[in-house]
């Protein structure tokens, strides 16, 4: 185990082992491994076995039943960190050399929360660009510039530690849609870096269906979670519904005119994915007016469920399975 580790890395693990595998050997290849330590938060049944690198001297492995929600891990995990930087990886995710290292120089500025550049790891299957256009920004895309934004991919980020641990009892709630707590972060003086030497590959899901439901769960917690944390009257409820449908017209539109402006590389990528975008916008929409009306409900646990066991094969060369 790392004495000081400078970094503490939480990956929230299910019944995929193999990529799980994946994610922990690129984690323990990065060049500054002997001052991290990873933290396994793997929610499976008792008789599961571990998969191959738990058991590395700078793993610490924690079993947690498995139904346990996505959220109620990682707060397991940032509080059993030892770092002054804890970093959130999805188990889908597969860092590059340099990543960690990125982040720790990025934190030793006053930043608040630090995201690396996103790669997409399997462009080339099923609805991959279409929904990796919609839950990532185009701005956190390869090739990303550097500079303070006003949203990072959240359970892909890096903060600082103490600010986490400030939001006390909060944080449990905010991390079921990271999105809020960096929203939150953000009205408490904090600011965000979007870092391109931190880069990392995230596999998308491939099937419409699977991130239809993803991307409508998703929603209906940061719709509800976001009226509680913020104080929302019941005007700014409803002045939110009644902007809903045209938001995923709005977001696309928004995205077309950064690519038209910044990002010409991807403008045949959008437009042959285009319904599908707007689609997938209408399902974020829908998820957000059900958790304004009706509160989150099943969300958290189909969630949870979803982020941790979908099966996603990635195709790419930049993975090497």
């Amino acid at each position: 185990m790392v004495a000081t580790p400078v970094l503490s890395v939480i990956v929230v693990t299910g019944f995929l082992r193999k990529l799980s595998s994946h994610v922990l050997q690129a984690l323990l290849r990065q060049n500054i491994i002997d001052r991290m330590e990873i933290l396994v938060v793997d929610c499976v049944s008792a008789d599961t076995p571990p998969f191959p690198g738990s058991d590395h001297e700078c793993v610490r492995l924690i079993n947690m039943p498995a139904d346990t929600n996505f959220e109620v891990a990682m707060v397991v995990g940032i509080r059993a960190a030892r770092a002054p930087v804890v970093a959130l990886l999805e188990e889908h995710c597969i860092v590059l050399p340099g990543w960690a290292e990125a982040l720790v120089e990025a934190h030793k500025e006053p930043w608040g929360a630090v995201c690396g550049e996103v790669i997409n790891g399997n462009p080339e299957l099923g609805t991959s660009n279409a929904e990796f256009m919609t839950a990532r920004n185009i701005r956190w895309q390869s090739p990303a510039e550097k500079g303070e934004v006003f949203m990072i991919d959240g359970h892909n980020s890096s903060y600082k530690r103490d600010i986490l641990l400030g939001y006390g009892d909060q944080l449990e709630m905010m991390l079921r849609a990271e999105a809020v707590l960096l929203l939150k972060m953000r009205e408490d003086g904090h600011k965000l870096l979007l870092e391109p030497a931190a880069k990392f590959i995230h596999v998308n899901e491939a099937s419409l269906r699977s991130a239809s439901s993803s991307l409508y769960y998703w929603h209906r917690i940061f719709g509800h979670t976001r009226a509680v944390i913020f104080h929302w009257s019941i005007s700014q409820r409803l002045m939110r519904l009644l902007i809903l449908p045209l938001l995923p017209w709005w977001h696309s539109a928004k995205t077309l005119l950064y690519i038209l402006k910044k990002r010409r590389d991807q403008l045949s990528r959008f437009m042959i994915n285009a319904p599908m975008i707007l689609w997938l916008y209408y399902c974020e929409s829908m998820g957000q007016a059900m958790g304004l009306l009706f509160g989150e409900g099943q969300a958290p646990r189909l969630f949870s469920e979803r982020e941790r066991d979908t099966e996603r094969i990635p195709k790419t060369k930049l993975i090497q399975f």
